[in-house]
């Protein structure tokens, strides 16, 4: 996980993650997120999710000042059936 200050503004290309899932969320100001063409507004206090193998692409078009959280996950789990002894 990582803190991101923006003044001006921020265009993050279109682009996708293969193995990893994102998450955005935003402290202060608004940015513009854009995820298989569908746009969404995230305001002080929202957050969204970037699946994996999705199209997606981030924007802040004002000066004013964008303060996020933005992480990566890679959700690979492996569960197992086998019980142990104790």
């Amino acid at each position: 996980m990582f803190e991101n200050r923006s003044n001006g503004s921020l265009k993050i290309p279109i682009h996708l993650h293969a193995n990893d899932d994102e998450s955005l969320y935003m402290l202060q100001g608004e940015m513009l997120v854009v995820i298989a063409r569908n746009e969404h507004s995230v305001e002080a206090g929202g957050s969204i999710f970037m699946p994996r193998g999705i199209p997606h692409e981030l924007m802040k078009m004002s000066g004013a000042l964008a303060h996020n959280l933005y992480s990566a996950h890679q959700m690979d789990l492996k569960i197992s059936s086998r019980r142990e002894a104790i």
